[in-house]
């Protein structure tokens, strides 16, 4: 299928003429076999791949970008993240004394990252091809008019990112189910499920009158072990999960039930006074933002190498975040009634950076609570990665103290300037149930995946995601030919694909879970394969399981510590097989890391086996 052109002018020479602009917000049925293209470029993996699939000859925008100039926009990323602190515009978007600008933190950086590439890539495509006229999808037409007169919109449906749906896994019994709701729809099955539960088992009644600690955004599945002995601690725990759901299967219910958790249901704390007192709230926010926007500030900080691009920015702003504040206006007065209801002597997070978190630590200092920062998985450790680390809430900038998992973790948050007395070496909760399991050889190889990341701005290429997919399907084949079982465990994270369409063409046997505790699962495996750096590669190290790393990416972070021990095999995609064939029949290849991984764990987690006493120590004094 062709809908490529070259026009020929006068001494025959190729005039440009159109170049058509296509994303994956654009409708594949708007492609009419009678319009001529002299280009058409894609702008991200499923448009390629869509194209690809119907044999359109096409561009990929990306090959417009440099190595350095993608580590530019990363920086550039970084920086423009923090627009809602900016000292011209932050008082304007204060709301009970809480800068709402930085609670869509996360909503904006998943978002800019992918717009800064495709506005870069557009202005190289329009200069090197000014004499072209440009027909633009939705999202590029904004951009496209900021370097060219000559750009036409390709009509189609506006998108509402707002409405894009996710994937929930529910589960009752062995019955596991996955529906695709809309954020709107999960939160009202989530309150619903929630308010049926908590009146049927009395969930948010307290166990006594003691002072309480609130947990946020916790999976009382992995934090079981800390939940279920707070029975014998002199304080209560109280779980408030705004984003995650209390409840999905029967495992979540009974740690609740059995720890005497109180857990409390949001929307139970709203009255009619609380919901009138929202909506006009949200009103008020509403037109002081529609003014905001107006501000000068935004067309000079919103650019790039001197070029505004705040006029094709402002939609986002305008509409998506404009949505975003009903609901932070809703979390900010249900935290304050929380914490009206509750005798709360500590609030313990998982980051700095979620709106739930952010909000809890504002009111918390108001009220003289202290709020404990624990750390939730392995970063990069390194000079490089600490930018990215402290804006994506690791560092304990406004928590009172952090608990971090040993000592590598303080040393790193010290150089990178924490004050020592803050930093607590007391290991992993979840982590003490390991000690216990038993370290047999396993008969299954387990892929724990790590998919790209939407604020990283080289996660966003084609190729990055080609890798990703190309490696799976290699990992399945080479499983398949060494006649060895497959395990699939996806990220917790979204993924944006379905890998089954993958595994299902190479062997229908392999198993892909998509949800649950991952230590079964690598007690179970002979050996455990992942992406660059992830937190199962130490939870294998744990359990005593040789571990690979697959290098797909470099994002200029630098070695982390895992890897300067030589504790985890690092290769490349095209020598694993070699890597994984001596793992299964060299004893003492194997040995080699499996002791390698011993020591690293030793150096880098405190407490193994006792993290969970020495945290309910250090809470009880706090």
């Amino acid at each position: 299928m062709s809908l490529l052109m070259g026009m020929t002018g006068q001494n025959g020479i190729i005039r440009l003429d159109r170049i058509l602009f296509i994303d994956s917000s654009f409708p594949l049925e708007l492609l009419n076999t009678e319009d001529l293209y002299h280009k058409i470029i894609t702008f991200d993996f499923d448009s390629h791949n869509s194209l690809t699939e119907l044999k359109i000859q096409h561009e990929i925008s990306d090959t417009y970008l440099t190595h350095h100039e993608i580590k530019e926009l990363q920086e550039k990323t970084l920086d423009l993240s923090s627009w809602s602190k900016q000292k011209e515009i932050s008082q304007f978007l204060e709301y009970e004394g809480i800068n709402v600008g930085n609670l869509t933190f996360n909503n904006f950086i998943d978002f800019i990252a992918g717009f800064l590439k495709k506005f870069c890539e557009i202005q190289k495509i329009i200069q090197q091809n000014h004499n072209c006229e440009f027909v633009c999808s939705t999202s590029t037409y904004e951009m496209a008019k900021i370097f060219s007169n000559n750009v036409k919109i390709k009509k189609q449906q506006a998108s509402n990112s707002h409405d894009k749906a996710f994937k929930h896994t529910y589960h009752l019994g062995k019955l596991s189910f996955q529906i695709s709701l809309t954020k709107e729809k999960y939160l009202k099955l989530k309150n619903l499920t929630e308010s049926i539960f908590s009146y049927l088992f009395r969930l948010d009644k307290p166990k006594n009158n003691n002072d309480s600690i609130l947990c946020v955004e916790f999976d009382p599945i992995k934090y079981k072990t800390l939940f279920l002995s707070g029975n014998n601690a002199p304080h209560n725990f109280i779980l408030y999960n705004r984003r995650r759901p209390l409840i999905w299967n029967l495992e979540s219910l009974n740690v609740i039930r059995k720890s005497k958790c109180q857990a409390i249901v949001p929307n139970k704390l709203l009255d009619s006074t609380l919901q009138t007192k929202i909506t006009e709230d949200v009103k008020l926010i509403g037109t002081k933002l529609d003014e905001l926007w107006n501000n000068d500030f935004f067309e000079t900080f919103f650019s790039i190498n001197k070029v505004s691009f705040w006029s094709a920015l402002r939609h986002f702003f305008s509409n998506n975040l404009a949505c975003i504040m009903k609901d932070l206006v809703s979390d900010i007065a249900l935290a304050k009634k929380l914490l009206e209801n509750q005798t709360i002597k500590t609030i313990l997070i998982l980051s700095e950076i979620g709106p739930q978190e952010q909000i809890l630590m504002h009111l918390a200092h108001i009220k003289g609570k202290k709020v404990v920062l624990l750390q939730h998985g392995i970063p990069y450790e390194t000079r490089e990665a600490s930018k990215r680390n402290n804006l994506h809430g690791f560092f304990p900038n406004f928590s009172d103290a952090m608990i971090v998992w040993g000592p590598l973790t303080k040393q790193y948050l010290e150089n990178a300037g924490t004050l020592s007395s803050k930093l607590k070496p007391l290991g992993n909760s979840p982590y003490d149930d390991l000690v216990s399991i038993s370290h047999n050889a396993g008969d299954t190889i387990l892929l724990a995946t790590s998919p790209p990341m939407k604020d990283i701005v080289y996660d966003n290429l084609v190729i990055t995601n080609q890798q990703y997919r190309s490696a799976i399907k290699n990992i399945c084949q080479i499983t398949t030919k060494l006649n060895k079982k497959l395990v699939i465990k996806l990220h917790p994270s979204l993924v944006d694909f379905d890998i089954e369409s993958i595994t299902k063409k190479i062997n229908k046997d392999i198993q892909v879970v998509t949800s649950g505790s991952i230590f079964p699962l690598i007690s179970n495996c002979n050996l455990l394969i992942t992406f660059d750096l992830s937190t199962s590669i130490l939870e294998a190290q744990i359990l005593q399981k040789p571990t690979i790393s697959i290098t797909l990416k470099d994002y200029g972070f630098g070695d982390s510590d895992i890897f300067k021990t030589e504790s985890c095999i690092r290769t490349t995609i095209d020598k694993l097989e070699q890597h994984v064939d001596k793992l299964l029949i060299d004893d003492s290849y194997r040995r080699k890391y499996v002791e390698n991984g011993n020591q690293f764990v030793e150096q880098y987690l405190s407490n193994r086996g006792t993290a969970t006493k020495s945290i309910h120590d250090f809470l009880k004094d706090f």
